[in-house]
């Protein structure tokens, strides 16, 4: 048995960790009894499908938005009563995002595709009703093409932690907050990352490094072939930078400053994804040992300071 907190952290590492996180939120879909809402970028879960069909037949709303072109072919797997709708916009409808019952959220770096459980993502559970209804109202607002409404960011204070809650591309001074981030660095800052692309992110971290700060930065061996100026600027600024090997994808989108704050979503560092894509990001801050513990676990091949 897993005792939840208000809010949860989880690595969802290639195997049982992933099939763990994919089976908690297909448990908290089941058990809904007003309404779910979900927003996802790629979806092919047949036991999440089996769930909506399931709430849905029991007269409790969903409201399901996928982005257009990375997934097809749902009205076959889903029953007619549920509110579809497939976004096409400017870019692409990046979310991992679910609103439960307006209590219960899950946010992170997952597609709940059938490849999940070969790679490394991060996923956030977070029981708080101001937070589901914030998730909520925006993917509401997806549902309607050509009707964009903005979400400024919001904080939300949930027991003894902070989180902020960052739409993009709602918040033009999103990447503001990101170099903040970095420069408030202190001891380290670890970054892993799916697809990083954003120079000027890169230079702060040299910067970071200059000042005596410890860099490391994981990325993805199948994506950083497209990225080969962000690895010249982190390599001639000598940061710590490894190639995760696979099989599966490291499918991160986070930075974690000093052990403390946290800022991880859907969001790889790219400007499409702060200026073009419905993406998101969170901070959180500050983590508990056993959060910070969790991510270290990933950087732990790293050589010893």
């Amino acid at each position: 048995m897993i005792l939840l907190a208000a809010l949860s952290l989880f690595r969802a590492q290639p195997g049982a960790p992933a099939k763990l996180v994919e089976k908690m939120i297909v448990e908290d879909v089941s058990k809904s009894q007003t309404s779910v809402y979900a927003s996802l970028y790629s979806v092919d879960s047949d036991k999440l499908f089996q769930a909506f069909n399931e709430r849905s037949k029991q007269k409790i709303p969903v409201h399901l938005v996928v982005d257009a072109v990375a997934t097809r072919s749902l009205k076959k797997r889903l029953v007619p009563t549920i509110n579809l709708a497939r976004f096409l916009g400017k870019g692409h409808m990046h979310h991992k995002l679910f609103a439960i019952d307006n209590r219960i959220s899950w946010i992170g770096s997952a597609n709940l595709t059938k490849r999940v459980h070969e790679d490394e993502n991060l996923m956030h559970r977070i029981e708080s009703e101001k937070v589901a209804d914030f998730i909520a109202h925006k993917i509401e607002s997806l549902k309607t093409p050509g009707k964009k409404q903005d979400f400024p960011h919001k904080t939300f204070q949930i027991n003894d932690q902070t989180l902020e809650f960052w739409f993009l591309p709602d918040n033009p001074d999103a990447s503001i907050r990101i170099k903040d981030l970095i420069r408030s660095a202190r001891k380290s800052v670890k970054v892993a990352m799916y697809t990083f692309t954003r120079q000027d992110f890169a230079k702060e971290l040299v910067k970071a490094k200059e000042r005596g700060v410890r860099v490391q930065v994981i990325l993805d061996n199948s994506s950083c072939a497209g990225c080969p100026q962000v690895i010249d600027i982190l390599k001639e600024g000598h940061i710590e930078v490894k190639i995760h090997p696979g099989p599966g994808l490291c499918h991160h989108k986070f930075a974690l400053i000093d052990d403390k704050t946290l800022a991880h979503g859907s969001a790889n560092w790219t400007r499409a994804a702060f200026n073009d894509n419905e993406d998101f990001f969170v901070v959180l801050s500050p983590l508990n040992s056993k959060e910070a513990q969790l991510i270290n676990g990933l950087f732990q091949d790293f050589p010893p300071d």
